[in-house]
């Protein structure tokens, strides 16, 4: 599958005195294919966020398109759209999302419990192992560390195999172990003929990356 943005913009409205219009986001054209690696870099602020967010169908862009292949993800209901993006693509999100009454192995299995599809036991088991989350199945959020957090929320990403990975800052509180073991998670998951783009940091994180984007002041470098 592959990601084609168009022109993509966002604007937000608001009261000052030198303008009422903020641009986090100038008019943007990207392609990531299948099988590849794209990273986004850039200082906090610069849009980056906005940009993985209006991909992934979280965020209404003010102008431009994205589709996934042919589909056109914004010429579709808010329903087909959730639809759409849990069967298709997986989202590794900046802050910590485990739901607090689901322990970890549960809060994994989410994309498929949400439309009521059997998960597999054997693919919760192989990202619990390669996560380091196996000791911590039964555990619920609250009892976890930052990193445990963030290797909880690539395993639910990963668990569909999905085609599409977008992820923000995925080794943000994780050292170096564990961010060797999350981007070679990521690296085989393009392997197999994902489409992977992700916003990061780290260099280290970015040298997995087939191509890098900087992003500065709402602009692709």
């Amino acid at each position: 599958m592959r990601v084609i943005a168009q022109g993509i913009s966002k604007d937000y409205f608001r009261q000052r005195r030198d303008s009422n219009v903020f641009t986090a986001l100038f008019p943007t054209d990207m392609t990531v294919s299948e099988g590849e690696i794209a990273a986004v870099m850039g200082r906090s602020g610069s849009g980056k966020s906005t940009l993985l967010n209006i991909l992934a169908g979280l965020l209404s862009p003010t102008a431009g398109k994205v589709t996934y292949d042919d589909a056109d993800i914004f010429a579709m209901s808010d329903d087909e759209r959730s639809v759409f993006r849990n069967k298709h693509i997986g989202v590794i999100p900046q802050v910590h999302t485990g739901l607090h009454s689901l322990n970890v192995r549960q809060n994994i299995m989410l994309p498929y419990d949400m439309y009521g599809e059997k998960c597999p036991d054997e693919r919760i088991d192989e990202l619990l192992e390669k996560l380091g989350l196996m000791t911590l199945a039964d555990v619920y959020p609250d009892e976890l560390s930052g990193g445990e957090m963030r290797r909880l929320s690539i395993a639910r990403a990963l668990v569909r195999r999905p085609d599409v990975i977008l992820a923000d800052e995925p080794t943000g509180d994780l050292d170096g172990d564990n961010t060797r073991i999350a981007m070679e998670l990521l690296a085989q998951a393009a392997g197999n003929g994902a489409c992977v783009l992700f916003v990061t940091h780290d260099d280290e994180a970015a040298a997995y990356a087939h191509k890098v984007y900087r992003m500065s002041q709402g602009r692709i470098e």
